[in-house]
């Protein structure tokens, strides 16, 4: 495969869907975010692995719902569909040289149909784990963890050769400061703290679509 001329990364909750956590969606749905967040706490405070956090919600969800399959989790992410501005920006930036990359720390079952969607060849994500029969087993495959998406950044860069000033960084939390802090440019889609709009040097915007027109205008012009 050839070099592409740049790479923009895009988180995908929050900004190539409406929802701002994918696991969020399922807790709301089961009844279950109470108790999530104090996991999520533990994990922030350093107290708690990405792994047993991944652990402790599967559980949370299985004990609200034993029953819990793909089909009804798909069921139940099915509000987190791509924007219109998702597919528009994709196919903007891909007609003007970019790979479109999607590293996120939302659920595989929405990346990967986001990913399809879009028409993004390269996606990373926090796996769930099934059985042959397709329920859900708890805990899962923490591929991407929520405190450390830049070390996937740095692995596709080296990967597909692309100099990281010519990398864009589209997100929308402080988890994608770090991506953007070694980027060449970063976007903030409708952030939810000062810390992502900083890293991405003030530049904010309110879908993807325009997050790549900002890219293609400001940051990344030819080679």
């Amino acid at each position: 495969m050839a070099t592409p001329r740049m790479l923009v990364v895009f988180d995908v909750d929050g900004v190539l869907v409406a929802p701002r956590s994918s696991w969020d969606v399922v807790h709301e749905a089961l009844g279950t975010s109470n108790e999530a967040k104090v996991y999520a706490e533990l994990f922030w405070k350093g107290l708690l692995s990405y792994m047993d956090w991944m652990l402790a919600d599967t559980q949370l969800w299985l004990n609200a719902e034993p029953r819990l399959d793909r089909e009804m989790l798909e069921d139940i992410l099915s509000v987190a569909e791509p924007l219109p501005e998702a597919i528009e920006a994709s196919n903007l930036l891909r007609r003007k040289g970019a790979e479109i990359v999607l590293i996120s720390g939302g659920i595989n079952l929405v990346v990967e149909r986001v990913a399809k969607s879009i028409g993004a060849r390269l996606f990373v994500s926090p796996r769930l784990i099934f059985d042959n029969r397709g329920k859900l087993l708890p805990g899962g495959m923490p591929v991407v963890e929520a405190d450390a998406k830049h070390r996937w950044l740095l692995r596709f860069t080296a990967e597909l050769g692309v100099p990281l000033n010519r990398v864009a960084v589209v997100g929308d939390t402080r988890v994608d400061a770090p991506m953007m802090r070694l980027s060449g440019c970063g976007v903030a889609v409708r952030p939810a703290d000062d810390v992502v709009v900083k890293a991405a040097g003030g530049r904010v915007a309110r879908d993807p679509l325009e997050a790549a027109e900002l890219i293609l205008n400001e940051c990344l012009g030819p080679a």
